[in-house]
């Protein structure tokens, strides 16, 4: 190339493509009149190509023309510059490039523009690539569906958080930022730590257990993965916090509802020992009864034994409403009518209290024992009366309530139409872990004489039985809450007729079946009060060998369901193997539902009964009269 430039002003040559920068000049319209080789590279062009056909406008991208030709004239007036631009390569494609140029000058005079071009297209790349992965993990830093923050690692300032961080911890992003952890007091110096030791033996953490504290002190139960990032000239650490407090309080309500039933297994054991002592007790007072004359001491003094026997069957019953096994009437029932009918012998009793209703019109009916919402009521009544020695306001409210599968999950219940009743208190209230006790039975907060504990585990049984759930709510000094939520049905609420009961001889014979010989020796004399002759079998194998030798003869057999090795329910689908015909009085102290199959069809005497309820169920299944011999049957 023989272009003319100012020696002094311009480099002597083009030189070999070596030098990394390309170095150009072009006059003041634009054309090119000096290029090293590194510079022709760029472009495409070959060494020997002929300047003066290059303009310098056919270089520049269409995007950046205007910003150039701006940049040109201010150079052309004097001024230098730096700048980014995009240029066009001859075959059309394109490249991106740092320019610094300059004017040049001849004999003092700016005849053109001297500059020097980089080829920084990878560093564009580079710097693209790196926008989109940094717009990436934005992206997914702020759609994790864990929450997530950015913190610096040596002095663990919070440099950003997502949204989730926020919904967990219940802070806002502008509350945070700038602030350390510790300071505000997410988890302790001790806990950054054994967080920060993970961190560096490791170059991450990776489910690290941690007590967490939201915004109102509260704890939550996390898992803490945490990586080193470099972003930018800063030391970064990137944590995920994998918030394991729901899973730890299903956990929790998991092993609380094992806990219970283990106790409610416990406490039907004991019930049904208690029920065949308290038969034994009844039974002898019963036969007394009989027998001495209705104005004498003695008379009165067992009229009040046979009222303890009563106070301990009570005890029994409540045992088996929290194990869910007592004995179980139900129907539909307007909880409105039993919500007014005890808030006002309660109201009366208790004038030291304003007790208040809200009871919903229209309210659904609920399936249940009237007799166990009545208990269910009153205990709660009751507890809330002692949570408040120096009176106080008890309200009751009573409303529909649609539950769906979220609000029906945690309490193992179905969706669907539910009816609460809330039973809150203003009185003392209770801390958490007492809170955690409440419906375990024989725990009371009571002084020693004062509460059996049985109350509000009878409660919790009883609602569980029915199909519904018990919730509580109450910190100390603020009152307590119970909501309860019971199943709503369709049938409606019908009357109950009161039954008529009078003690009457009858006849025949009976097979009683017990394996306490007390529960035999007593239930035996009162049967024979009664005018029946008894066969006695003290177990299931002894009951099956006299049914099969005597069955024609025998025109009732009385059954308790629990007894070692052979129960009832298999003694009875012997006999009914026999004699499909043949009547059966099941005798128990705990509830049949959970004892025997329904479909065997049955009737029932819950211990301890007297001579009274024993006469009662005589006569409605064999009558007053002697009932007619079978003679044949069963053969």
């Amino acid at each position: 190339m023989t272009n003319a430039r100012d020696e002094t002003d311009s480099p002597r040559t083009t030189g070999p493509r070596t030098i990394l920068d390309g170095v150009y000049e072009f006059d003041v319209e634009g054309r090119l009149t000096y290029a090293n080789d590194t510079c022709l590279g760029m472009f495409g062009y070959p060494e020997d190509a002929a300047l003066a056909e290059i303009h310098i406008a056919d270089l520049i991208s269409t995007d950046d023309q205007e910003p150039s030709l701006r940049d040109i004239s201010s150079i052309l007036a004097g001024e230098t510059l730096v700048a980014e631009r995009t240029f066009f390569r001859r075959d059309g494609s394109r490249f991106h490039g740092e320019i610094h140029a300059g004017p040049l000058l001849r004999d003092g005079a700016i005849v053109g523009v001297r500059g020097v071009l980089r080829d920084i297209s990878r560093r564009k790349e580079a710097e693209a690539a790196l926008r989109e992965s940094e717009q990436r993990f934005r992206q997914i830093f702020e759609l994790s569906p864990n929450a997530a923050a950015l913190t610096e690692e040596s002095s663990g300032a919070i440099v950003d958080v997502n949204a989730k961080f926020g919904k967990v911890t219940g802070y806002k992003k502008d509350e945070l930022i700038g602030q350390s952890t510790t300071e505000v007091g997410f988890y302790s110096l001790e806990d950054r730590r054994a967080f920060l030791e993970q961190l560096g033996e490791n170059g991450e953490v990776d489910g690290l257990p941690m007590v967490f504290r939201d915004s109102h002190g509260a704890k939550l139960h996390t898992r803490m993965f945490a990586k080193r990032m470099r972003i930018g000239k800063k030391n970064l650490v990137l944590t995920i916090f994998h918030d394991d407090t729901p899973q730890k309080r299903l956990e929790a309500q998991f092993f609380q509802a094992q806990k219970m039933e283990a106790i409610g297994t416990l406490a039907t054991g004991i019930a049904h020992d208690f029920n065949n002592l308290l038969m034994g007790i009844q039974g002898f007072v019963s036969l007394m009864l009989s027998e001495v004359d209705a104005h004498s001491v003695l008379f009165s003094r067992l009229t009040e034994i046979e009222k303890q026997i009563g106070k301990g069957a009570n005890l029994t019953r409540m045992l088996l409403g929290f194990a869910r096994r007592g004995s179980h009437d139900t129907s539909p029932i307007d909880l409105n009518a039993l919500v007014e009918n005890n808030v006002e012998m309660f109201a009366r009793a208790k004038r030291q209290l304003t007790v208040r209703e809200k009871l919903q019109d229209n309210l659904w009916p609920v399936e249940a024992d009237s007799g166990q919402m009545d208990q269910v009521l009153i205990n709660l009544f009751v507890n809330a009366w002692q949570a408040m020695p120096h009176g106080g306001e008890l309200s009751i409210e009573t409303g529909n309530r649609l539950l769906d599968a979220g609000e029906a999950a945690p309490h193992s219940v179905e969706p669907g139409r539910y009816v609460r009743i809330r039973v809150q208190d203003s009185g003392c209230g209770m801390d958490r872990t007492t809170l955690e006790k409440i419906f375990e039975p024989f725990f009371t907060t009571k002084e020693r004489g004062v509460g059996t504990g049985l109350g509000l585990a009878s409660v919790y049984g009883i609602v569980k039985r029915h199909g519904g759930f018990i919730t509580v709510d109450s910190e100390p000094g603020r009152g307590t809450v119970f909501d309860i939520f019971l199943p709503a049905c369709q049938e409606q609420p019908r009357g109950r007729e009161a039954e008529a009961f009078r003690v009457q001889r009858g006849s025949g014979t009976i097979l009683l079946v017990d394996d306490d010989e007390v529960v035999r020796e007593t239930s035996t004399a009162m049967l024979e009060k009664l005018g029946y002759r008894v066969l006695t079998a003290g177990g299931g194998a002894q009951a099956i060998e006299i049914y099969e030798q005597s069955g024609p003869e025998i025109d009732l057999v009385i059954l308790d369901l629990v007894m070692p090795h052979i129960d009832g329910q298999t003694v009875f689908r012997h006999i009914a193997r026999i004699d499909a015909r043949q009547k059966v009085l099941f005798s128990t102290g705990c509830s049949v539902e959970d004892e025997i199959d329904p479909t065997l069809g049955h009737e029932v005497l819950y211990k301890p009964y007297s001579i009274r309820d024993l006469s009662r169920t005589l006569q409605s299944m064999l009558g007053p009269a002697s009932p007619a011999r079978r003679d044949g049957e069963g053969d």
